[in-house]
């Protein structure tokens, strides 16, 4: 009993590390269970098929379907081979190298992709795709590409596969597959180039037998593979009237030449095509559904490929072309006339005879062209002699400038005519398509002669200084002049320029601006220098530029006069109120001017200032005084007359080119010498993208307020931190207030792309006033995330952040906003969703620890069981002791 019970302890054992060994060794013990259940794997393969189809013809693609329906058994590999004449491509077509790796539907994907993929691999039967580790079951329809490869050339009844090698394998270093995918067949497109070739022969000139033969040879050229590995036949046919005609016999091989006894009769335009059959095996049933019905024929009536070989009889042709050195100037047509002659050789003597035609090229009047060509066609291999006729009397042949393409063959100079090659010229040693000819369409003989015109115009420049505009217009002289001929020199006529005085003319365009000591010519004279009226016409026409003198003008302003009008300066040494710089002017009186307030206090006049505020330079009426550079305003000064009280003005004071809207303050009230002053706001005044800043004693120039400068308006500005006195003082004489004005600079923000809510609006600041940058907070682009802004759209300027804080320099400034796109969340890729098979390692383990805790229980209970037989025995013996 003993051993009974060592052994069933033993076996408990046994089967709890067993199936410790199922359940921890089942991976590495693998390839042995493999081996095992091999027929039940291949049994359990219910259905296995591989579809073949046609892709895309032309290309020679083809598309393998595979599917195996199977339970959910784990192999060692799946192979597919492409065949002997093919290789593996993606999905769009591109050709896959050795450790690619495809997905199920034939897309090339990355290699640390998480997708279950196969993998590209060459062998010595070819290129397959292999997966390592498939479960059957999980296996689901495969597409993979396959491309006829580059060396093989093409035709019918192609094997797709290798035999016995597609298929599931149950081991890994197994010789053939243990379930076979069938191979089957397709066809192949074959691709067979014959390029046309034309034999040009210029009339007239020879041409050898082998150079017929030469050309009348066309080679054919396969674009995959060696044009040697085809069944290939030929045909030549003579064509005439778009109908064909059989000539010589069917040629094989690489060389298809037209046949020599055809040569010697091409005298004629000709024209001869080649076609090309494939002579290899028809197509059966299978390759041609395999590959949507298409094959390769082997039928005459349709040729694989043809090309014509054409002889073309060509005629030289001469562009002719005459130039113009300027327009013309004849009211009457202009006629050039050229003679053409046959020569017996270079440069020889010519006769009437020999004379080929007469041609001519007119020039139209008025027409304003500077070339007229003609063509002479037609001309037959050989030398010619061109020659121009003598041009009218009003032209003259520029003989250094006459040109044409022939150089070194033509001969070009200053003779009668040039000698020149109608034919070949560049003989190609090597490759007879590269013949080219002088005188054909292509490549015409080009002689070009240049002629100009002995009478002569006279033209007029206004040379206006730059920056000015000139109004009027310059006179034109419809007269031609021959060279030494007598010029009458025109005025200005009706040109006139603001601020300038026309001087005259010159023969050189300078600066527009007049230069002491240069030769003018006109009429009268200008500055003291007088002008000459005529000058003699130089050879090739004469040009005249105007010469101008800057003027100044002087002008007066009442200054708030209150009737009568200013004066106006006269006798100005440029004419009525303007004057040349250095010159004098006399200062005018008051004339009628004069002023009185409101309440009838006068006011006298007491001179002129060349400041508003009379804080300038003072004049008395009859003064003298050197102008300058610039044009002077003389204002009115007024004192008043007999008054105790005076009142006060403003004015109105801004700087050039800018407008000035409504009116500024009125103060009626009349103050006493001392009096305190109640200066007034800006009124209604208001000048875009300025600032009013107040109200100063004296103005400047510029009308803008100078740090520093008193003013009076009414406290401080809060924005710009001037301080303005609310009162003034009256002075003797009355008190005038002049507005000061500060620019204010833009900020505008811009969104920087379409589709963008929120843009800020256009802010004004003062210089060096803080600004803070907006926050962006109010934008919204659908898709972008705001990043700040930047000086240019693109980012590459100067980058503003949100809520950055700087000064406001003197310019305006634009920022436009930068986006960043919202990044799209990625999706889970790669994760394996397949139903996976119940692992039957679990089934075994839990059958092997089932089994142990039954031997356990048997174990417990026959102890039990023994036990109470021992009891029972050792009661039974206490009894019959007893009795």
């Amino acid at each position: 009993m003993k051993y009974i019970k060592r052994w069933m302890i033993c076996g408990i054992v046994f089967l709890c590390l067993l199936g410790g060994v199922f359940a921890f060794w089942g991976p590495i013990g693998a390839s042995d269970v493999y081996a095992r259940e091999d027929d039940q794997a291949i049994q359990e393969i219910k259905n296995m098929e591989q579809k073949i189809s046609c892709v895309d013809w032309d290309a020679r693609i083809y598309q393998l379907d595979q599917s195996i329906e199977s339970g959910n058994r784990k192999v060692a590999q799946i192979r597919v081979y492409a065949g002997e004449a093919f290789r593996f491509v993606d999905s769009a077509g591109t050709l896959l190298e050795e450790g690619d790796r495809v997905d199920v539907g034939g897309r090339r994907v990355a290699a640390d992709t998480r997708e279950l993929t196969g993998t590209v691999c060459l062998s010595d039967d070819g290129w397959y795709v292999l997966w390592e580790d498939p479960e059957l079951g999980a296996w689901d329809p495969h597409t993979l590409y396959i491309q006829a490869d580059e060396s093989f050339a093409g035709g019918n009844n192609v094997t797709v596969g290798v035999s016995g090698r597609s298929g599931v394998y149950l081991q890994k270093d197994a010789g053939q597959a243990d379930a076979a995918f069938d191979t089957t067949k397709v066809n192949v497109r074959l691709g067979i180039v014959c390029e046309n070739k034309q034999l040009n022969v210029m009339a007239g000139q020879p041409l050898s037998d082998k150079e017929l033969a030469d050309y009348a040879a066309l080679y054919p050229s396969s674009m995959w593979g060696r044009i040697s590995d085809i069944p290939l036949a030929g045909q030549w046919y003579e064509v005439k009237d778009g109908a064909e005609s059989a000539v010589g016999p069917e040629l094989r091989g690489i060389s298809y030449s037209l046949p020599s006894d055809l040569l010697s009769a091409m005298t004629e335009d000709s024209l001869y095509r080649l076609k090309l059959y494939y002579v290899g095996s028809p197509s059966d049933s299978q390759a041609r559904e395999n590959s949507g019905g298409r094959e390769v024929l082997c039928s005459s009536a349709s040729p694989l490929a043809s090309a014509d070989f054409t002889m073309r009889h060509i005629t030289g042709q001469i562009d002719l072309t005459v130039w113009l050195k300027q327009f013309p100037y004849k009211e009457e047509t202009s006629i050039f006339a050229f003679e053409l002659y046959k020569a017996d050789g270079y440069d020889q003597p010519v006769t009437e005879e020999d004379r080929v035609g007469t041609y001519e090229v007119a020039f139209g009047s008025g027409e304003e062209k500077l070339s007229e060509s003609l063509m002479i066609t037609g001309l037959d291999a050989g030398w010619y002699t061109l020659v121009p006729l003598a041009p009218e009397d009003d032209y003259v042949e520029l003989l250094e400038r006459r040109r044409d393409n022939q150089y070194p063959v033509a001969k070009t100079g200053s003779g009668a005519g040039i000698s020149f090659h109608i034919g070949e010229i560049l003989p190609s040693e090597n490759d007879f398509g590269n013949v080219t000819y002088l005188g054909e369409d292509a490549t015409p003989v080009t002689v070009d002669y240049y002629y100009k015109e002995t009478y002569y115009p006279v033209r007029y420049t206004a040379n206006n200084p730059e920056g000015t505009i000139l109004s009027g217009t310059c006179p034109e002289d419809t007269v031609r002049y021959k060279k030494g001929d007598m010029v009458t020199v025109k005025g200005s006529d009706d040109m006139a320029v603001e601020g300038y005085v026309f001087a005259g003319w010159a023969l050189e365009p300078g600066d527009g601006i007049y230069k002491e000591g240069e030769t003018l010519y006109g009429s009268g004279s200008a500055r003291d220098v007088q002008l000459s009226g005529q000058i003699a016409m130089p050879e090739d026409g004469l040009e005249l530029y105007g010469r101008w003198i800057k003027v100044y003008k002087v002008e007066y302003d009442g200054n708030t006069a209150t009737g009568g009008s200013a004066p106006v300066q006269e006798g100005g040494s440029a004419g009525g109120n303007t004057f040349y710089s250095g010159d004098p002017v006399t200062v005018r009186g008051q004339g009628d001017l004069t002023k009185t307030d409101a309440d009838g206090t006068t006011y006298g006049f007491v001179g002129w200032n060349d400041r508003q505020d009379g804080q300038g330079q003072m004049y008395l009426p009859g003064d003298v005084f050197s102008m300058g550079e610039a044009d002077v305003t003389l204002y009115a000064q007024w004192l008043p007359e007999n008054a105790d009280t005076y009142g006060v003005t403003y004015m109105v004071n801004h700087p050039e080119d800018v407008t000035v809207s409504g009116e500024p303050p009125s103060d009626t009230h009349k103050y006493e010498t001392g009096e305190a002053v109640e200066v007034s706001g800006a009124g209604t005044l208001s000048m875009r993208h300025y600032l009013f800043a107040g109200w100063a004693l004296t103005s400047s120039e510029d009308g803008l307020y100078d740090p520093g400068e008193t003013l009076y308006g009414s406290g401080q500005d809060e924005r710009t931190g001037v301080k303005t006195l609310a009162k003034a003082r009256m002075p003797e004489n009355g008190l005038t207030l002049y507005s000061r004005w500060i620019p204010l600079y833009s900020l505008s923000y811009l969104a920087g792309a379409d589709g963008v809510e929120g843009v800020p609006e256009q802010e004004e600041y003062l210089e060096k006033e803080m600004v803070q940058v907006d926050d962006g907070s109010g934008l919204h682009r659908e898709g972008y995330i705001f990043m700040g802004w930047n000086t240019r759209p693109d980012g590459s300027g100067q980058t503003y952040d949100s809520g950055l804080t700087f000064n406001m320099p003197a310019e305006d400034m634009v920022l436009y906003a930068q986006w960043e796109r919202v990044p799209i969340p990625e999706t889970e890729e790669g994760v394996d969703d397949t139903p996976k098979p119940p692992d039957d390692r679990g089934f075994i383990v839990t059958v092997i620890c089932l089994a142990g805790v039954a031997m356990v229980a048997l174990y417990i209970l026959w102890q039990w069981v023994r036990q109470k037989i021992k009891e029972s025995k050792h009661k039974g013996g206490s009894d019959d002791g007893g009795r």
